[in-house]
């Protein structure tokens, strides 16, 4: 029976992965509800296995993504991002089980689903990959400036309402950051943002780790992430990843608003 869970487990991770590598969306998000259905895992090691694959997937599409060496993309702006995403979850996480914040819960995942559909309508008028910023001048002049507003804005929203960091963070990445980046470029800047935001939680969380199906799920995530990143290094300047990106957060976020009701 161990061994068909294993598998079964195997099965879903692995196309999760996929998606995950392509849409630059952390698979954590759905992880760690399905290991708590399927295997009946408490939240804290369902979480926690959802975490570390979530960083091995992410891990595995940029290391594809790199050896191919068509896809620049400026790491310190990533790490960047990361560290003010961390300072914003960390003040804000306080206050994310007041009341009012989750009163408007439902609110804000409406609010990031008609973003989501804002963005799918930019790209389809545009019929590019590229973005075109709409940041002010000062903000785009200074690369470090915008990536520490960017992480701090997707970082204290997504606590706040506890909402997919990425729904918010690569739409701000289309709008925000500098115009000559690439949809691929943008996927692969979320990509590396995960890998940095969750180091420290998985490092801190890997022994809370179910180990006798965690490691077919965080292979299943190291093959299909890794595969999602060929792909995704195949788009070129297509804005398919983004549109990808925007249907599956419009899906997760409807999904959290049912669960929610």
């Amino acid at each position: 029976m161990p061994r068909v869970k294993k598998a079964i487990m195997f099965s879903l991770t692995f196309p999760l992965a996929i998606l995950s590598a392509i849409s630059g969306l952390g698979i954590q998000i759905v992880l760690g509800p399905l290991n708590t259905f399927m295997l009946g895992f408490s939240e804290s090691v369902s979480g926690a296995t959802g975490l570390v694959t979530a960083f091995f997937t992410a891990a595995a599409a940029v290391f594809i993504i790199h050896l191919s060496g068509h896809t620049p993309v400026n790491i310190s702006f990533a790490i960047i991002i990361a560290l003010g995403a961390t300072i914003g979850a960390l003040f804000t996480i306080q206050y994310s089980t007041i009341r009012i914040f989750l009163n408007f819960r439902r609110v804000a995942l409406s609010i990031t689903i008609l973003i989501s559909l804002m963005l799918i309508r930019t790209l389809f008028s545009r019929h590019i990959g590229g973005p075109i910023s709409m940041g002010p001048d000062w903000l785009l002049a200074h690369p470090a400036l915008n990536a520490v507003l960017i992480g701090l804005l997707v970082g204290s929203f997504s606590t706040l309402f506890q909402i997919p960091s990425g729904a918010i963070l690569i739409p701000a990445l289309y709008w925000l950051s500098p115009a000559n980046e690439s949809s691929v470029q943008i996927i692969t800047t979320s990509l590396i943002v995960i890998i940095f935001a969750g180091l420290l939680p998985t490092l801190t969380r890997a022994t809370l780790v179910n180990r006798e199906y965690g490691k077919s799920m965080i292979i299943a995530g190291i093959i299909g992430g890794g595969i999602g990143g060929f792909i995704l290094n195949m788009t070129s300047s297509s804005p398919a990843p983004l549109v990808i990106s925007c249907i599956l957060s419009m899906f997760l976020c409807a999904w959290q608003a049912y669960r929610i009701s």
